[in-house]
């Protein structure tokens, strides 16, 4: 074994650990996570296998298929991410509506109560008005 491959293969563990913790309660992601940690550690042991896989699937040279693969699984995420981020924006949008129409029925409802106060409170106060006769 070389040194590289037990740095990479050290790297792997880490990123698989990381990601483990972050996706504890997640079985589809953690599950995964696993296959592509024993697929990188597969490929770093078994360089050559990348290769195998590329003629199999007609794609010149083994790094070019990592190339590829990378590629989609980068679109993937970002779509995956994107679509998360409108579904969050809609649901927040819909909280804050709905947070301004309690606030403003809590308003208005509080308004037409301190005007009826105040209309009580002038019925049962003596008003002082004066006329241009009475002064």
């Amino acid at each position: 074994m070389k040194s590289i491959q037990l740095i990479l293969i050290v790297l792997c563990l880490l990123a698989a650990i990381a990601g483990g913790l972050v996706f504890r309660f997640k079985l589809g992601y953690r599950l995964l996570g696993l296959l592509l940690f024993v697929a990188a550690v597969t490929f770093v042991l078994f360089p050559d296998a990348t290769s195998n896989i590329a003629h199999l699937l007609g794609v010149g040279r083994g790094t070019d298929l990592l190339l590829y693969v990378g590629l989609l699984a980068s679109v993937y995420s970002f779509l995956l991410l994107y679509s998360r981020t409108r579904r969050l924006d809609h649901r927040m949008a819909e909280q804050l509506r709905a947070i301004a129409i309690r606030d403003a029925l809590r308003l208005d409802t509080g308004a037409a109560m301190r005007h009826n106060s105040e209309e009580d409170q002038n019925a049962n106060s003596p008003s002082f008005t004066t006329t241009a006769a009475g002064r």
